[in-house]
Parts: C-alpha cells; sequence; structure tokens
C-alpha cells in the first residue's frame, strides 16, 4: 500500500460524519480476531515483538525495553505480548470519545494497526473512523520517499558524543544524490538521552546506569547540519537505505508511535545506535540487526552491521565539516592569500590588493567565510555575538560585490574514514619481556574499546585515544600467578594540530588504578604499590610530512591516592605536576610507532620523610605492524624513575 492504512482511514474520516455507537458486529469482530491470532500464534511472531520492543529472558520470559506506561494498553502489557495484543485489538475497534480522537489507539498505534491488518486480514471498513490530524501533520512534515542513515564522526569534546553518534534522515525526494541544499530541507529523526544535570560525575554514572529517559525527536535537517557540520565541525557519513516501501511505511508510524514513550537510556548499550536498529527491525522484520550487536554498542559498530546486509546500503555520501571545507579552500591558496584571508576575517573591510583578479578575490574571500564559520562557529549557530554576525554580514556583502561565480569546492571523500573500515576495537594482547629487575615475565593485556594511537587508523580519527576499561597483567613465563600491572578505567588523549588558522588545544584525561614504580611506596625503591588516580592535562601538538609525523607536548596534573602511599601532609593523597611529551610516526597503512616521556613533582611530604620521593619520570616506545585489521606485532620498551628497564615483544588479536 503507498500510503499507511490509518491515513487513509482518517482521510476518510474528514470527509464522514462521526462513527456512531459501536454495533453488537464490532465486539463479535474482535473476538474473532482475537481467537485468530491465538491461533496463529501471532504475539510470538517476530514483528509483534520487535513492535512492542519486546526482549526474552535467559528465563524465557518476556519484557519490553519501552519504560513509559503510556506505550501499553494492557495492565501487565511490558511483561505479557499476547496480553498487549488482545487488548491493542479491543482498543482499535473503541469507539473514539469526543474531543479525544488523537488518544485513540488508531493514533496512537499506527504500526501495530498495519501489522494486525495484513496479519489477521481485516476489514478495515468495520474499524470506526478516527481522525488523527497530529500524526496526519506528522507524515506530511517527513513526507518520505527514502530513509538514510547519517553517522556523525567522533566529538571528544563532549562524552556523549566521543563514540560518534547515529540517526535517521527521511528524503523527501526520490534521489539524494539531486542536491545538498535540497537534503537541508528533509526531517531527522534521532533517539537520545533527556540529560538533567551539567555535573560530568553525575552525568556519568546516571548515563551508565539508565537514570536518564531516552526519548526519540524529529526536526529539520539543517539544523543538525548547523549543530554537527558547522558548531562541532564533525564530518557526516549517509548511507542511503534501500527499505522497501511497505517497509518504510511501517518505519514512519512505528516513530510515531515511540515518540509518545521512553526508553531507560544506557549510555554503553541501550544507547542513541541500539534505539536506531531497534526501529529499523521493527519495520523490516527481514533485517537481523540487534543480534549482530556486542552487549556494549558503539555507534561504528551499528554502521558496521547495516553496512554488512546485503542490499541494505544503495549509496553512501560524505558531508564534509566546515573545517573540511575550509581546509580544501586553503590548500589552493597562496601564502600571500592565506595572509589575506587571516586580515579580511579580522577585518573585514580592509582593501584586497589592486593587483589580486576577481577570481583570486573571489578564492579569498570565500576562505575567509569558511574561517569565520569555523572561528566563530558556537556564536553564530546560537545568535549570540553581534561583533561576529556583523563580520560575516560585511563579508558576505564584499563576496557579493565580485560578480565571478564560486567554482564547485570538490573534496574528495576521505574513504579510509568511513566507520565500517575500522578494525574491531576489543583487543587481547599476550607479550613475553625482560626486566632488568624482575627478569623473564610475560604480559597479558586485554582492552574492552576503542582505539590508542598505535593502533589501525582506518575508520577512527587518527590523533585520538579512546580507550575503555584496559586490563594489565603481569606474570612469569611459566607460572600461573598474575599481578596487576595497571587498570585503566577510561584514557583520552586528543591532539588537535597547530596551525595558523586552528589553535584548539591537544588534552588529555585518565582514570584508573595504577601500579606505582618511582620508589615512593613503603619498603624501599624497588617495592611496588597500587593506587587509584588520575590525570587530566592540556597542551599543543604539531604535525608533518602530510600528517605521518606527529609531535606533541602537554603540562599535566595527576592526583593519586592508597592506604600505603605518603602523599601530601602524611595523608594518602599524592598530587604531583609535570610535563608529558611524546612524538607518532606512521609508516604507509601497516607500521606505526609512538614513543613517549613524563616528568613529575610530587607536591608532598617535606623532604627526608621516610619512602618520600619529590619527583619521578619514565619513558616508553612501542612499534606495531599490523599484517591484518585483526593481527598485529608489537615491539616495545619502557624505563622507569627507580631505573627498571625493560622490553616486550607480544601478539594483539582485535576482535
Amino acid at each position: 500500500m503507498s500510503l499507511p492504512v490509518l491515513l487513509l482511514l482518517s482521510a476518510l474520516a474528514s470527509a464522514a460524519p462521526p462513527s456512531p455507537p459501536p454495533s453488537p458486529s464490532a465486539s463479535a469482530d474482535v473476538a474473532v480476531l482475537q481467537q485468530r491470532a491465538h491461533a496463529q500464534g501471532l504475539a510470538r511472531q517476530k514483528q509483534w515483538l520487535r513492535l512492542g520492543h519486546y526482549v526474552k529472558s535467559p528465563g524465557g520470559r518476556y519484557q519490553s525495553e519501552a519504560d513509559g506506561l503510556e506505550f501499553f494498553l494492557a495492565k501487565g502489557g511490558k511483561d505479557d505480548p499476547a496480553a498487549e495484543l488482545d487488548a491493542t485489538l479491543a482498543a482499535l475497534f473503541a469507539p473514539p470519545v469526543a474531543g479525544k480522537e488523537g488518544q485513540h489507539a488508531q493514533c496512537r498505534f499506527p504500526a501495530r494497526l498495519l501489522f494486525l491488518a495484513q496479519a489477521l486480514a481485516v476489514d478495515v471498513t468495520h474499524l470506526p473512523r478516527v481522525e488523527c490530524k497530529d500524526l496526519v501533520a506528522f507524515w506530511k512534515r517527513l513526507d518520505p520517499r527514502s530513509v538514510t542513515l547519517v553517522f556523525s564522526s567522533y566529538y571528544l569534546n563532549n562524552p556523549a558524543s566521543a563514540f560518534g553518534h547515529t540517526f535517521l534522515r527521511f528524503n523527501k525526494v526520490p534521489e539524494v544524490s539531486t542536491g545538498m541544499r535540497s537534503e537541508l530541507l528533509d526531517y531527522g529523526v534521532d533517539y537520545a538521552g533527556v540529560v538533567d544535570t551539567s555535573n560530568a560525575l553525575l552525568y556519568g554514572l546516571k548515563g551508565m546506569t539508565g537514570l536518564f529517559p531516552g526519548r526519540f525527536n524529529h526536526y529539520p535537517y539543517f539544523y543538525k547540519v548547523r549543530e554537527y557540520n558547522e558548531y562541532e565541525s564533525r564530518d557526516l557519513w549517509e548511507y542511503e537505505l534501500a527499505l522497501q516501501p511497505q517497509e518504510l511505511t511501517m518505519l514512519v508510524a512505528h516513530l510515531w508511535e515511540v515518540g509518545g514513550t521512553y526508553f531507560d537510556y544506557f549510555y554503553l548499550s541501550e544507547n542513541c545506535s541500539y534505539r536506531i536498529l531497534a526501529v529499523l527491525e521493527a519495520a523490516a522484520p527481514r533485517l537481523p540487526l540487534l543480534e549482530h550487536l556486542r552487549p556494549y554498542v558503539l555507534p561504528s559498530e551499528t554502521v558496521k552491521v547495516v553496512h554488512a546486509q546485503p542490499g541494505l546500503v544503495a549509496r553512501v555520501t560524505y558531508r564534509p565539516s566546515i573545517r573540511s571545507q575550509f581546509r580544501a579552500r586553503a590548500a589552493g591558496l597562496s601564502g600571500r592569500e592565506l595572509d589575506l584571508v587571516e586580515d579580511v576575517a579580522r577585518e573585514p573591510t580592509r582593501p584586497l590588493p589592486a593587483d589580486l583578479t576577481p577570481e583570486r578575490q573571489v578564492a579569498v574571500l570565500d576562505a575567509a567565510l569558511d574561517y569565520v564559520d569555523l572561528r566563530e562557529a558556537k556564536v553564530l549557530v546560537h545568535g549570540t555575538s553581534l561583533e561576529a554576525s556583523q563580520t560575516k554580514q560585511h563579508l558576505l556583502e564584499r563576496r557579493s560585490q565580485v560578480l565571478r561565480p564560486s567554482p564547485p569546492l570538490v573534496i574528495p571523500p576521505p574513504y579510509e574514514r568511513q566507520p565500517q573500515r575500522g578494525n574491531p576495537n576489543q583487543r587481547l594482547a599476550v607479550s613475553a619481556g625482560t626486566s632488568s629487575r624482575d627478569g623473564a615475565f610475560a604480559l597479558y593485556r586485554f582492552r574492552f574499546a576503542l582505539r590508542d594511537l598505535a593502533d589501525p587508523h582506518e575508520g577512527y580519527p587518527e590523533l585520538a585515544q579512546i580507550e575503555f576499561v584496559n586490563l594489565q597483567l603481569r606474570g612469569g613465563l611459566t607460572s600461573p600467578r598474575f599481578a596487576l600491572d595497571e587498570l585503566t578505567l577510561v584514557r583520552i588523549l586528543s591532539l588537535t594540530a597547530l596551525d595558523r588558522f586552528d589553535r584548539a588545544p591537544s588534552w588529555t584525561a585518565r582514570v584508573g588504578l595504577d601500579r606505582i614504580r618511582d620508589g615512593g611506596c613503603p619498603g624501599g625503591p624497588k617495592k611496588d604499590c597500587y593506587a587509584a588516580g588520575g590525570e587530566v592535562g592540556g597542551g599543543l601538538a604539531v604535525t608533518s610530512f602530510g600528517g605521518a609525523l606527529t609531535l606533541f607536548g602537554l603540562s599535566e596534573a595527576s592526583l593519586h591516592a592508597g592506604p600505603h602511599l605518603p602523599g601530601l601532609f602524611g595523608t594518602g593523597l599524592r598530587p604531583a605536576l609535570g610535563p608529558h611529551v611524546g612524538a607518532r610516526l606512521r609508516l604507509g597503512t601497516r607500521a606505526t610507532v609512538v614513543a613517549g616521556g613524563r616528568y613529575q613533582f610530587f607536591f608532598e611530604q617535606p623532604p627526608g620523610q621516610k619512602n618520600g620521593v619529590r619527583q619521578g619520570w619514565s619513558a616508553d616506545a612501542t612499534a606495531r605492524l599490523h599484517l591484518t585489521p585483526a593481527l598485529g606485532l608489537e615491539l616495545a620498551a619502557q624505563r622507569h624513575a627507580d631505573g627498571e628497564r625493560e622490553g616486550t615483544l607480544g601478539a594483539l588479536v582485535y576482535f
């Protein structure tokens, strides 16, 4: 069918008088349909379970992941798909209440109506006529002809978007390739947690434990382009999906249903990407999507799942961010012209040199406009700076006076950054090594997610390190006994290449449990101990040789705490401050070398206190060769403040 049954009924209802009270045949219809549904086992049918977001527990019981009571018509509908199906059939045939037509089941649950009408061969002429104005308006706003899954690239400055973000765009035109401007008039739909705190610690706690309600939202697509492409300067990858017409209809109808309820939002599992796949599955039961996900869900992993479905992705489109656009324009300018871009972006009325041809004036002014959009993205999007708005307006006026068209800005898609090209992000590593203090040893490491600077860079931001739960154990080569070497809960290192136009700082943050190896533990310089702690820092990074070499320097502050750790004023708290420098060298696509060093000055007890140390340092280097996306070799060396030197050789498996 080209339109949902409900919309057809609504159109008929708008042209017909209100339906009379239900006849005895309506009750008979409900009873017959319920019996037919029971005989078919319809309540256990795949699509019905997906429309209700029911999941089966290990004990065999069903429970819906929807948490708003308004999503259920039966008293025990959250835990009973059969009772919910019976209640839905009864509600669909119930007479509408005058003035409350929008609350009728036909208006609230159009996807259920479509499913039941087809599965049970419902005679829709027996249904009461209900006018669903809000649903019809929603359908007209989306005006869907196709749907696109959009991946917004990683954004480390916002914890909720550190791993990227996915949402849907409903395309109003048959062909997405008809032009980027028309796409801005499409509608987007996403799922996000409703955050009620600005406290970072409370945000993390509530996000990890499902204490935020998650809701579906819809909005004009250009809002998201402004937010992601311009304000946050994130590239967008758009995957047009080859859904069948009836699947597209069901998707819109089901999004209307879930838009009226909420789900508990879990940052690492039932998040934005999980819910997007769940509604796609509900609309197209032929698609096995959620079953391919891990217990934790990353947006890039959901793109991989969608891309792996045969024939599901019709095309992939790249939408560059304002930063990518500006860099592309700047790449075609001379040194003198780059100086002019800086000048007119700072002083928009400043005259250009008389010997500059109109074509080069266009190139300079177009680049200056992009630079202002990049530099003033936040205030321009929110309209909070009159000066920035006036600067852009002056530049637009100057550009309009140069009667030459701007040449098309062609930016080749960076295919190596497509999220589906990323290697698996869980990692297991086994290494054999030797230490100047302990002799031969074995090292066992497991990382939950995502990547470090020495991992393969395809599909990920190359100069970003994002790691969750990195566990490192040490033991003898033949001994079954292990000792904890390190447990990192979260580590982020975001390096931004510094240049004349981009002065954003690089930064780092880490929280975990560390083995203290700087001689500051009880028992003397050769004794180790454990302390919980972390560090934060900021600094600068530069790149050269086309991005193959990156150098960075950060100033870091750290704090460790432990019951046996001598610390500030005799407590177990040990703050420290010092530099962290490093280098990363990419050798082609398969080899990477990363080296670095840290120095720390400890603000602790007075000199001479037992076990007290006032400074510490460490240095390390790692070289990796990636044989395949799932297998690599690693050679590493370290030196610590206590004089210990060690080296390891091992293998890494990504899965």
